[in-house]
């Protein structure tokens, strides 16, 4: 296995702050006017669509729909990197978000405990810096496009040549998304809610096809356009619906949608507050859960 390291040094600022220029010099300019490949051949065999669930929730949620294989897991305490890869239980991947300071993380002090937590991981597994930048709040001001830019091309280097593919996580409108991703990474990911703004008026129904697809449409265009892939990898990393009743509706839409457009992965995101926890009596959203994987 290669685990090569960046081939470009920057030196960030004593608040996490990297010039444009070491942007560039790390490859990881968005790419402003580029033209899509228009040729570029899909994959001759394309994978199974990946149903999975947030930690500590993932058990339980795998229990009810056994076809649920990857679970989403945080660490949230800046600059921790795991000793080891996490372990998921049987036929499972994971999908790993970490925190690592652009300061330091750039200056390359970071490098050995990543190269030993990315060799330790098994095939399928997914990392992430950030999740949500540019959204989350409560991030430090240094979370920004500039320095996120440089954070995704340096861990992309990082990854190459291992059993993990990287990738950004973004929660804004696509049309926003353009100056937080760059070319060339293994997958591009997003948290997508049941929000209002894809239901009909007045509190009606969600609207599939004239809401809340198109707005998946422009995701991928966007995605397109940033990396000139015709077929660039697309993730859900979160996703759900606060009202019970609307959660079955909710979770066949997405997956019927990017079970259609290249999409490989819909991982559902529960919890005790906000969106609500899994409901192991809620077998009309079990039986949709368990449609999704068979996608």
């Amino acid at each position: 296995m290669r685990l090569s390291g960046p081939t470009f040094s920057i030196n960030p600022g004593q608040d996490g702050s990297v010039t444009r220029r070491a942007v560039l010099a790390g490859g990881a300019a968005v790419l402003a006017g580029g033209t899509l490949l228009r040729g570029a051949p899909a994959s001759a065999a394309a994978p199974k669509f990946v149903v999975g669930a947030n930690e500590p929730w993932f058990t339980r949620v795998q229990a009810a729909v056994p076809g649920v294989s990857c679970r989403r897991v945080y660490y949230g305490v800046y600059n921790y990197i795991p000793p080891s890869w996490p372990t998921a239980g049987t036929n499972a991947t994971q999908c790993v978000s970490i925190r690592p300071v652009p300061s330091r993380l750039l200056s390359g002090s970071l490098d050995a405990g990543l190269k030993t937590f990315i060799a330790s991981a098994p095939p399928g597994s997914m990392l992430n810096a950030w999740h949500e930048a540019g959204n989350l709040a409560g991030y430090p001001a240094y979370i920004n496009p500039a320095n996120m830019r440089a954070v995704h091309a340096y861990m992309n280097n990082l990854c190459k040549g291992s059993n993990v593919s990287y990738g950004p996580i973004l929660c804004m409108h696509p049309d926003k998304m353009p100056p937080w991703i760059v070319r060339g990474l293994g997958w591009y990911g997003l948290d997508i809610y049941d929000w209002p703004e894809f239901h009909f008026p007045h509190g009606g129904p969600l609207d599939i096809h004239g809401l809340l697809w198109p707005r998946f449409d422009q995701w991928k265009a966007v995605i397109q356009h940033v990396t000139g892939q015709r077929n660039p990898r697309l993730d859900i990393c979160e996703t759900n619906a606060n009202d019970t009743s609307h959660r079955p509706k909710w979770m066949r839409a997405v997956a019927e949608w990017m079970a259609a457009n290249g999409g490989h992965r819909m991982l559902t995101y529960w919890s005790q507050h906000g969106v609500g926890p899994w409901l192991p009596q809620d077998q009309a959203t079990i039986k949709a859960l368990r449609t999704c994987t068979l996608l």
